[in-house]
């Protein structure tokens, strides 16, 4: 699909916009890749997007000595 130059600067400023909101809820968009089998041992890989939480998120702990 073609866009205007309006459509597209819209859409710029809405992902700009959602882009802002989930850093300031502290949530990221993340995915898993995984393997389904569709049958007959025919394997597809099939991604499933998330809102990954980063408030939370594990921090590396610093080891002393």
């Amino acid at each position: 699909m073609k866009y205007t130059k309006a459509q597209e600067e819209d859409i710029e400023d809405r992902v700009k916009k959602a882009a802002e909101f989930l850093k300031e809820i502290e949530l990221g968009v993340s995915a898993q890749v995984v393997a389904v089998n569709v049958g007959n041992d025919t394997f597809a890989t099939k991604v499933f997007p998330y809102l990954q939480d980063l408030k939370y998120k594990d921090e590396p702990v610093a080891e002393t000595e």
